[in-house]
């Protein structure tokens, strides 16, 4: 339009400057319009086109403008709604981080549609409807994810598993991740969650195949990845008909592996064979201490506690503060017989590190001394420290294995 009346502005200032030369205040311009006839001279009709043809754009841009409106209100409240979103996301990720689950749902789904990105606050939502206990209100936010971002099936499917990790639920973690394999396959952190489910279901087997795959891609850390080959080989003495062949028949650099002398360890300790085990475990602990070695040492029943006391307690000057040294020393006085030492002992392990072990241990000596009072107090913090104990290696697993390099 506005062309169309520069145009008209351009043809009529042309025809005036042609012709000022001719121009004579006695000249005159005669217009018939509806039957009536107007005459004005030539200067008074061009100053008068002039402003017809002003006004005429006037009008224009005004009616232009009015018709324009809706168009323009419907942008610029859709602009004004995009900025709330951002603000609400902005907002709700701080709350989020703050631990305030209740505003941090609330604000994170107040705007989520008119957001350009609804799936990341749906995500947020559906972790912080999952603090609160509110599943239900999870699996929606989830599936409005999905609905949202269909092509960010992956990065959904991920933080959907990751949460049912959480939640204790590894059966639904398993099938989400499942439901995405052709997509993660190739995915680092989709190698190292589905690790972590065969780890908590002990499938062992898929473990091992899984391997080679989450070493090729350093999905994991290369001390995670050692840790599970162990116990890839821990499970395999465990599937044997006959341990102590499978241990034989293991190689010599298998055998020194961490996992594998705990678990034949272990299992010869099952088997009153308590003695086997000690000579294990002190050839063990003489080029890599482990207080996974220290627990099975408390746990030896042999035919001279005293020794295996003492074994302990050289252990201890070289730590004297680790926990699992004091618990073998004091739960091998205890079976000796000595129990001021056992009591002092067991203290010191639950002073310094809270041992559920020590706490029973402790527990049944005041039983046995019929100070029953402060044996059912020992076991009951024995509990409550079991608890705490679970809860810790819960979480230190969902953080994921690159935590532990």
């Amino acid at each position: 339009m506005r062309y169309i009346v520069y145009t008209l502005l351009a043809v009529g200032l042309a025809f005036g400057l042609l012709q000022v030369a001719e121009l004579d205040p006695d000249n005159y311009v005669k217009i018939y319009l509806a039957g009536y006839a107007i005459e004005m001279n030539v200067i008074g009709f061009i100053v008068a086109s002039l402003l017809f043809v002003s006004v005429l754009y006037v009008l224009l841009r005004l009616l232009r403008s009015i018709i324009s409106a809706p168009g323009r209100f419907g942008k610029w409240r859709k602009r004004r709604k995009i900025i709330i979103a951002d603000n609400d996301l902005g907002s709700g990720y701080l709350s989020l981080i703050k631990g305030d689950w209740r505003v941090a749902e609330k604000r994170l789904t107040a705007h989520a549609d008119s957001s350009p990105i609804p799936y990341v606050s749906y995500l947020a939502a559906a972790q912080a409807a999952q603090e609160q206990g509110k599943l239900a209100e999870r699996d929606d936010y989830l599936s409005r994810a999905y609905k949202a971002a269909p092509k960010e099936t992956l990065a959904i499917g991920l933080t959907k598993a990751r949460l049912h990790q959480v939640a204790g639920q590894w059966n639904m973690a398993r099938a989400t991740l499942e439901d995405i394999q052709s997509l993660g396959k190739n995915n680092p952190q989709y190698t190292a969650m589905l690790m972590q489910v065969h780890q908590h279901s002990e499938n062992w087997q898929d473990a091992k195949t899984l391997l080679p795959n989450a070493r090729k891609q350093g999905a994991l850390s290369a001390q995670a990845l050692n840790d599970i080959e162990d116990q890839v080989l821990a499970a395999s003495l465990d599937e044997a008909i006959d341990m102590d062949a499978a241990w034989k028949a293991l190689p010599r650099a298998q055998r020194k592996k961490n996992a594998v002398i705990t678990r034949y360890s272990t299992f010869l300790i099952e088997q009153d064979r308590s003695d086997e085990a000690e000579k294990i475990l002190k050839a063990a602990m003489k080029t890599n201490w482990d207080d996974r070695y220290l627990e099975l040492f408390s746990r030896l029943k042999t035919k001279a506690a005293g020794k295996t006391r003492r074994t302990a307690e050289g252990w201890l000057i070289a730590q004297p503060e680790n926990p699992y040294a004091n618990l073998a020393a004091g739960r091998q006085a205890m079976l000796e017989g000595d129990n001021e030492l056992a009591k002092k002992y067991l203290h010191a392990a639950i002073s310094v590190g809270q041992l559920p072990d020590a706490y029973r241990w402790l527990g049944e000596l005041f039983e046995n001394l019929e100070e029953r009072n402060k044996a059912l107090q020992l076991f009951k913090s024995g509990l409550l420290a079991k608890d705490a104990k679970s809860l810790a290696q819960t979480k230190v697993a969902l953080n994921g294995p690159k935590a532990s390099s």
